[in-house]
């Protein structure tokens, strides 16, 4: 049995509303709303991660392949990339014509995997998956910066 207490999804405008300060990343963010959310990292909390990067890509009128990419990539985060039952956090908003994901906090070696057992390497499958995957060190911890940039609009 989850616990749906445990998860927590703030937009900058309701932190500002609340009385919270802006700071650090939220800063740059000030001419933006954007999504937190804080969940522990296991598999049967995979599904609200879903319906956040299937919610945004519905509000840009993403194609279905690029939101199952940016799906697939931030999922791809959380199976490998982060110890099992510890919180993570993920902040999604629009930059620059992109959806750009959070994702931490992670080990500063994300994916890094032995050639002799066949696995796909990591980098490699983020960069198939999304336009710029990059570790920045942020609040003294190591975060995975996704983004995914979004097509202009015909017509």
């Amino acid at each position: 049995m989850f616990r749906v207490s445990s998860v927590r999804v703030q937009t900058l405008r309701q932190k500002r509303a609340s009385g919270g300060r802006a700071g650090g990343l939220e800063a740059l963010l000030n001419q933006a709303d954007f999504i937190k959310l804080t969940i522990p990292n296991e598999r049967g909390f995979f599904g609200v991660v879903r319906l956040l990067v299937g919610g945004l890509a519905v509000r840009l009128d993403l194609a279905y392949e690029q939101m199952d990419d940016l799906q697939l990539a931030v999922e791809s985060v959380l199976l490998d990339g982060l110890p099992k039952g510890r919180s993570v956090t993920l902040e999604a908003f629009i930059e620059d014509q992109q959806v750009v994901v959070w994702v931490g906090p992670v080990a500063p070696r994300i994916g890094a995997r032995d050639e002799r057992k066949g696995t796909i390497d990591f980098d490699r499958l983020l960069a198939t998956l999304v336009d710029q995957a990059s570790i920045v060190e942020r609040i003294g911890q190591s975060w995975l910066c996704l983004a995914k940039r979004i097509p202009a609009r015909s017509g």
